[in-house]
């Protein structure tokens, strides 16, 4: 009796020590996660987002260059550093990038911020969710925001959704991935 009871115990540990590790490592992915953003993009992540954000990139930088700051001309002689002041093709988009798998299928999704005057304001910047296919990257969903965001425990058909606290009151906003990407 003993001897079966000693088996049993030694059964028990560890099946339990097994359940409690898949647990663990279930629960920490169920867990809110603060999305962290780094500057700039790697090769790889450069190639997601030339392929996902062209259009994004291309008519950012067409709108201030035909409408925005170039056609008016070079800078106020104050900040020009040439006599006489001339003016020159000077644009640039910041990056900032974060990675996390957003659907459990151990792929990382992409979180791109684009900065640049053109397409941030006081309420923030757009933050692309990009995923990879078959077919190369696809852009599925935006977030506007300057705030921080996180990615929450709850899932909306398959995907994490992605959160943030509103600047102008005490709400959550909520983005939720529904059939043709995340919308707030």
């Amino acid at each position: 009796m003993r001897k079966l009871l000693s088996v049993a115990c030694t059964c028990i540990y560890f099946f339990s020590a097994s359940i409690a590790m898949g647990e663990s490592e279930t629960d920490a992915a169920k867990m809110p996660q603060k999305i962290e953003f780094r500057d700039g993009a790697n090769a790889e992540e450069s190639r997601a987002i030339s392929e996902a954000l062209v259009e994004e990139v291309t008519s950012t930088f067409k709108y201030w260059f035909t409408e925005s700051h170039f056609p008016y001309g070079p800078p106020s002689p104050s900040f020009c550093d040439s006599d006489p002041c001339l003016q020159h093709i000077l644009f640039g988009i910041g990056l900032k990038v974060a990675s996390l798998d957003l659907n459990g299928d151990q792929i990382d999704e992409l979180i791109v911020t684009l900065e640049h005057t053109g397409i941030c304001g006081m309420g923030g910047c757009k933050n692309y969710v990009l995923q990879t296919s078959p077919y190369g990257w696809k852009k599925i969903g935006s977030i506007f925001t300057d705030q921080e965001l996180v990615a929450s425990s709850a899932y909306s058909r398959g995907f994490r959704t992605i959160q943030f606290q509103s600047k102008y009151s005490d709400k959550i906003v909520k983005c939720a991935y529904e059939e043709d990407g995340y919308s707030c």
